[in-house]
């Protein structure tokens, strides 16, 4: 059982290969999840309170948010899809949100699920790739920053169109993220949670710019 100040999580039931059952309790005006899997579906199932569960696709970031108002006076299970991000709120001001979920597979630790901890195991685990979209990168190119940018926006722009080597840009990062969050590239990309053992981390991209964002901006247009 894991707790903290939003509520608690307990991984009631495992399968070896049929997934795993969980209890979320949310306290009230609480959002949990904002995070998305690639591959694993899962199913919430409201059986106390009143919640709203929202999924948006992730390929469509300005498309319809999808919606469903759940409640524990009629139970209901809505699925989680792949490539969608997901998130449930706790909409009553005094009483908990209670959810069973299932998933289609085991939560992992440390990219292994718990059944093959006994095993020893080399896992190399990343952040999910973000990288700047051809709109963003545009937004940059034509911003009128103030002076002390303009060396990192000179010096990104010839990153993007060359792929310099990383090292010979170490200096770029820190004002890189300034540049970013001047030119307002705060689109929220996800990062990797050890304790999860998923990437549901999310922060504005300006936040973890880096000088390899440049190099990967040439490969990547949209």
């Amino acid at each position: 059982m894991n707790v903290d100040e939003r509520g608690s999580f307990t991984e009631l039931l495992h399968t070896h290969n049929a997934g795993q059952v969980s209890i979320n309790i949310s306290k009230p005006g609480i959002t949990k999840g904002q995070h998305w899997h690639n591959t694993k579906f899962e199913q919430f199932i409201v059986v106390k309170g009143h919640g709203l569960i929202q999924q948006r696709n992730l390929n469509n970031p300005e498309g319809k948010v999808l919606e469903w108002e759940v409640s524990g006076d009629k139970i209901e299970a809505v699925h989680m899809m792949p490539g969608y991000t997901h998130n449930i709120i706790t909409l009553l001001d005094k009483e908990d949100l209670v959810t069973v979920m299932y998933s289609t597979r085991c939560l992992t630790l440390g990219g292994r699920t718990r059944f093959l901890n006994r095993f020893r195991a080399h896992t190399l685990l990343y952040d999910e790739p973000f990288y700047l979209r051809a709109d963003e990168f545009r937004r940059v190119l034509l911003a009128d920053v103030p002076a002390e940018l303009q060396w990192a926006k000179d010096m990104f722009v010839l990153n993007c169109a060359l792929g310099c080597r990383i090292g010979d840009l170490k200096k770029l990062s820190k004002a890189l993220r300034r540049l970013l969050e001047f030119c307002g590239i705060d689109r929220p990309v996800c990062l990797y949670d050890p304790e999860v053992g998923d990437n549901v981390l999310y922060r504005p991209l300006y936040e973890v710019a880096s000088s390899k964002l440049g190099v990967i901006c040439v490969c990547r247009q949209d």
